[in-house]
C-alpha cells in the first residue's frame, strides 16, 4: 500500500498504519480545519462520524481497487462496514438505525453532544 493509502485505510478505520503526524495532517485536510489531537482520541463521537462519512469515499475507492493487494485482516474485521459503506442490506439495519439516530445513540453510550 501507499503511505496514502495507509493514511486513508488509519484515519477510517482508527488502527495506524503509518506516521500519526501524515494521518493529522489528512483529517485536517477532510475536516477542512484544524483539528486538536484530543478530538481524534475520543472514539465514538460526532467528530468521528462527520470524519468517518467525509473519509467514506477514499476509503471505498481503495477496498474497490483490484489492482491493491487490500490486506487480508482489515477486510476481515471490517467486512460488515465495508459492506454497509457499499450499499448495505437488511443484515445492516442496526448499523442504519445508529447512523441515523447518532445524535441520540452517543447520548446513551455517554457522550456529551
Amino acid at each position: 500500500m501507499t503511505l496514502r493509502e495507509k493514511v486513508i485505510v488509519s484515519a477510517y478505520t482508527g488502527y495506524l498504519m503509518c506516521d500519526f503526524s501524515e494521518v493529522q495532517k489528512y483529517v485536517q485536510e477532510k475536516m477542512g480545519r484544524p483539528v486538536w489531537t484530543h478530538e481524534m482520541a475520543s472514539s465514538n463521537t460526532a467528530f468521528h462520524l462527520e470524519l468517518h462519512e467525509k473519509v467514506k469515499p477514499d476509503f471505498l475507492e481503495i477496498c474497490n481497487d483490484p489492482s491493491i493487494d487490500f490486506p487480508y485482516l482489515v477486510k476481515r474485521m471490517y467486512g460488515q462496514l465495508l459492506a454497509y459503506a457499499d450499499g448495505g442490506d437488511e443484515d445492516n439495519e442496526k448499523t442504519e438505525h445508529i447512523l441515523s439516530e447518532a445524535e441520540s445513540v452517543l447520548r446513551r453510550v455517554g457522550v456529551p453532544c
